[in-house]
């Protein structure tokens, strides 16, 4: 497996843009980039910022002017309106935010010959049958899904521009995971849906492969996810028992949301695979790295 390491200096990239920084993406993104000693730059929805590096920029009603006059060569847009919930109650801001003006940045970063990676979802397909595959069209089932596919069609119709689609991405900052860990250390049970499935992916690798796909300037849509689908009672049991957690405080229990209930999760990276030459851990092996870079920082 090869993975994008100081190889990255070779290449002639000196201003990197991170489009919403305050996510664990976001963040992981700034930290793996200013280690490389390459100057970062990164956006916030946060009134309070004081800091030269960081641009008050909220998607919902933006002034790109000072992130352009930075005139990054790469940039990583990890902003967006993700709750599922929201996008169903606010269509308006979710089109705004995940299409609109989304579009609008790229436009401008490709008119300063920036190169752009788009974050995305799998839920611009709507879990129907198994693995779809990057040329396969998206047929989202939310209103969420929706927007990102919208945004996709346009973003790809631009040279300058790669799509990655993301399954559930693990952290030790997930904030799933960390509920569960909560209410484990007061020793409740958690209710965990049976009948939900993810095919995670781990957060170092997403952030070293989008860091690759930007380096390289890798136009086209790829994708992130395990090779297999675990569902979330599962995954669950797994984390509790690297944390020596009894499986009794694990409850499985069914969901009726449409885009979860029975829904495959999953993505084919088969042409991501061949295009860089990597492979993706299975769901089971994802889950326990989660839970050991989990243990080592709360040991630190």
């Amino acid at each position: 497996m090869r993975w994008f390491t100081s190889d990255l200096l070779n290449f002639s990239v000196e201003r990197i843009a991170i489009i919403g920084g305050d996510g664990v993406i976001g963040c992981r993104l700034i930290k793996f980039w200013r280690e490389t000693g390459l100057e970062v730059i990164t956006t916030t929805r946060r009134q309070t910022t004081s800091q030269a590096e960081v641009v008050l920029l909220d998607l919902a009603s933006p002034q790109f002017g000072q992130l352009l006059r930075w005139r990054p060569q790469l940039a990583f847009i990890c902003a967006a309106v993700t709750s599922v919930r929201l996008c169903e109650t606010n269509d308006y801001l979710a089109d705004l935010v995940n299409c609109q003006n989304t579009i609008k940045l790229i436009q401008l970063l490709t008119g300063i010959d920036c190169f752009t990676v788009l974050l995305s979802t799998n839920l611009v397909f709507d879990g129907m049958h198994r693995s779809p595959t990057e040329s396969d069209l998206p047929n989202p089932l939310t209103k969420y899904g929706r927007s990102k596919a919208q945004a996709e069609t346009i973003a790809l119709s631009m040279q300058g521009t790669a799509v990655v689609r993301l399954t559930k991405v693990l952290s030790a900052e997930t904030r799933l995971l960390q509920e569960w860990r909560n209410y484990w250390r007061k020793g409740w049970a958690i209710n965990v849906y049976s009948n939900a499935f993810c095919a995670p992916v781990g957060i170092q690798q997403v952030v070293t492969g989008l860091s690759q796909i930007g380096m390289e300037r890798a136009h086209g849509v790829w994708h992130f996810s395990s090779p297999d689908e675990i569902a979330y009672t599962e995954m669950a049991k797994l984390y509790a028992t690297e944390f020596g957690v009894s499986l009794d405080l694990v409850c499985g229990i069914e969901t009726t949301v449409p885009y979860l209930a029975e829904r495959h999760a999953g993505l084919s990276t088969a042409a991501t695979g061949r295009r860089f030459g990597w492979s993706f851990p299975r769901a089971s092996e994802v889950v326990r790295l989660t839970a050991r870079e989990t243990n080592m920082i709360n040991q630190m």
